[in-house]
């Protein structure tokens, strides 16, 4: 039995902390040992611990506390974990020092793409230190790139979907009366372009009846709010923050709408994907690797008109947009849980044996 330990600094609503959730089911059907050692709970949490894997709280008094260090190298040393795996910056520092000073395989879990990165100090030392990795698993070609350095593999597994949970969700029932629904999900931060949004939605409000609503949570809540007052659509643009039913909701729209400046492989788009929702995404490296124009409309992240085009085309011909949203579907059948978290233990094994003989 392989004892796993991921090492993660919140279980909020974001992304990664969504893919842990799935991975640590997937690896416990496998008969895996998992333990989450985080910094912090969240809405995933429960998931997690319904997974059956082992959690430790690692408590601090900020999040540069160097007794982060300490505690974790204690944990490796006290758990004896086989393979160590790392999710987001501030756990591929501490974590991967941890990992080096007990001798430990370690694994980073790129999560963004190369645009979400910025050459600063803290980047730049998460870049340094994960060069000592066993490996860097991203969620998509555009996520290895700056990692030419590594002295591990580079490989991409995709983000796994949860094909059963989203087809047991039930759909939504809110009454909308003859409006169609326009849906948002994500965190709300820069990179998910959510000023541009506004101003797109602000477009289609005044020419269809439609109401929009905008699911998550994250630094940016204030300004978005306050855009959505500037541009006067406060009755027809809600925001939901952390929605537990978002597949109910992806059920119930008629579109899902992805404007992000970048992404590393959009759980949310391809959630959506999964229920058949149409998608109408910003033109990006991210949203190009898994769709094409067949799957779905594109628009330019810094062009709100012609998003607010695009997100109108498929309001005006649900007929096209159902048949975009079929093919969409088509070409994420095998990213399930299961096929994810065997690809993830092959790895894992690999790097043990490789570290066995070495």
């Amino acid at each position: 039995m392989m004892r796993i330990l991921h090492l993660i600094p919140t279980l909020h609503g974001g992304g990664a902390e969504r893919q842990l959730a799935y991975l640590a089911a997937g690896l416990r059907a496998r008969a895996c040992d998992v333990h989450v050692a985080m910094l912090e709970g969240g809405t995933n949490l429960p998931r997690v611990e319904a997974a059956g894997a082992t959690i430790h709280h690692l408590p601090r008094s900020s999040n540069y506390d160097p007794r982060i260090l300490f505690r974790l190298v204690r944990l490796i040393r006290r758990i004896r974990p086989d393979i160590v795996q790392t999710w987001l910056t501030q756990m591929d520092v501490f974590g991967g020092v941890a990992s080096f000073l007990t001798g430990t395989p370690w694994i980073v879990s790129e999560r963004s793409s190369g645009a979400h990165y910025q050459k600063t100090r803290r980047e730049k030392l998460r870049r340094f230190v994960g060069g000592y990795a066993s490996a860097v698993i991203a969620n998509s070609q555009p996520g290895l790139e700056g990692w030419g350095h590594s002295r591990g593999r580079l490989l991409v597994v995709p983000n796994a979907v949860p094909f059963e949970d989203i087809n047991a969700a039930p759909r939504d029932t809110t009454d909308f009366g003859d409006a169609k629904l326009i849906l948002f999900g994500g965190r709300m931060g820069p990179e998910k372009n959510i000023p541009n949004l506004i101003l797109a939605l602000r477009e289609v409000i005044a020419q269809r009846n439609v109401v929009a609503l905008l699911c998550g949570t994250g630094t940016m809540e204030e300004e978005i709010r306050a855009s959505i007052e500037a541009a006067g659509c406060r009755d027809k643009i809600g925001m939901l923050g952390f929605c537990e039913n978002l597949p109910g909701l992806m059920k119930r729209a008629d579109l899902l709408v992805a404007p992000s400046w970048y992404e590393g492989h959009p759980n949310v788009s391809i959630e959506a994907a999964a229920v058949g929702c149409p998608l109408v995404v910003s033109d990006i490296p991210a949203h190009r690797g898994w769709l094409d124009d067949e799957s779905a409309l594109f628009a330019p992240p810094d062009d709100p008109h012609a998003l607010a085009l695009a997100m109108l085309a498929t309001l005006d011909d649900p007929a096209a947009a159902a048949c975009r949203a079929a093919r969409a579907r088509k070409r994420i059948d095998d990213w399930t849980v299961e096929r994810t978290s065997a690809a993830y233990l092959n790895v894992y094994e690999e790097i043990f044996a490789h570290h066995a003989r070495t």
